[in-house]
């Protein structure tokens, strides 16, 4: 979708329901960490970090959606661009948390990766203020 992006400098708002199993995916992976067998801070690590995806996602599609319409492409995208390597990051690692890949031990490591996505995507205003729009 974003690639698209690149090379046409303009946002095609019918593919942006590709971010729908994303944020589909994080809503069951809250409920999947809720359920797990691991410590209560492991727990609301994660929790909180899936979390970040899931609004930061919510708010980029919508003003992904709303910069489309504008005509205000090139910087609403790019700051996407931007965003997508932190939520890279924290996604990684929640996958390899739920498979048993990642120790709770390294559970802060975690919780660092998820306060640089917060931090972000509030920079970029793709944070929780955001919903309150949809």
């Amino acid at each position: 979708m974003l690639d698209i992006f690149l090379s046409t400098k303009v946002i095609n708002i019918s593919n942006l329901s590709k971010m729908d199993a994303i944020i589909k995916r994080s809503d069951i992976d809250q409920f999947k960490t809720l359920n797990s067998v691991s410590s209560l801070n492991a727990q609301r690590v994660i929790f909180g970090a899936i979390r970040n995806i899931n609004t930061s996602l919510k708010c980029m599609k919508e003003k992904l959606r709303t910069a489309a319409l504008r005509h205000e492409n090139p910087t609403t995208a790019e700051n996407a661009l931007e965003l997508i390597n932190s939520l890279s990051n924290v996604a990684i690692c929640i996958d390899s948390f739920h498979n048993g890949e990642i120790d709770t031990r390294e559970v802060d490591n975690i919780a660092k990766l998820s306060r640089i996505l917060y931090k972000k995507a509030k920079m970029f205003g793709f944070s929780r203020g955001c919903q309150n729009h949809n």
